[in-house]
């Protein structure tokens, strides 16, 4: 089943910040969440509902957290940032 794509007004923001070489890389990495959804790590606690997938930038760790919804076929993107208080700000973020 295909999956439609939904980007959070968080992630379209940390996307506008890259450049467009980098945009490009990006959508690469969310073809390969597509096509193998458990890719990512599962997360625990209070973000266990979310997938992390980390790939490497301009030689720069990012994550990318996601969630697949198998019921309506629809693959969320939260965020997209380097490890520098990215879990904090995604609980901020999901919290409010």
């Amino acid at each position: 089943m295909p999956f439609s794509v939904v980007a959070l007004p968080r992630f379209v923001k940390q996307l506008k910040k890259l450049s467009p070489k980098m945009q490009e890389e990006v959508q690469h990495q969310i073809y390969g969440i597509l096509e193998n959804p458990e890719i990512g790590e599962k997360k625990k606690g209070n973000l266990s509902f979310v997938r992390v997938y980390k790939f490497k930038l301009k030689a720069q760790l990012y994550l990318l957290a996601y969630r697949i919804d198998d019921m309506k076929g629809v693959l969320y993107l939260y965020s997209i940032d380097t490890h520098e208080n990215f879990y904090r700000d995604l609980k901020k973020y999901l919290k409010s």
